[in-house]
């Protein structure tokens, strides 16, 4: 499961739904989310709060070149 950390931040891939649209998945503190990074979007949220999930968006949208790479890395393998 390939993951970066940006600040306390958690963001990775799970292996069995690359098949997906392009997304990435978030937790931190026990919270989780699911964003759809083709646009960032959310699609999901579990405890985030909404101040939190601005957040989570910029910096996805901070670190967009290097998560979209590390998705079509990952993607490529399948």
């Amino acid at each position: 499961m390939p993951g970066l950390r940006f600040g306390k931040y958690r963001v990775f891939f799970v292996e069995h739904d690359l098949s997906e649209r392009p997304h990435i998945h978030v937790e931190s503190g026990g919270n989780a989310a699911k964003d759809w990074l083709t646009p960032i979007e959310l699609f999901s949220n579990r405890r985030f709060p909404t101040h939190e999930l601005t957040k989570i968006e910029r910096v996805l949208n901070e670190n967009y070149a290097t998560v979209m790479e590390m998705w079509e890395r990952e993607a490529s393998k399948r």
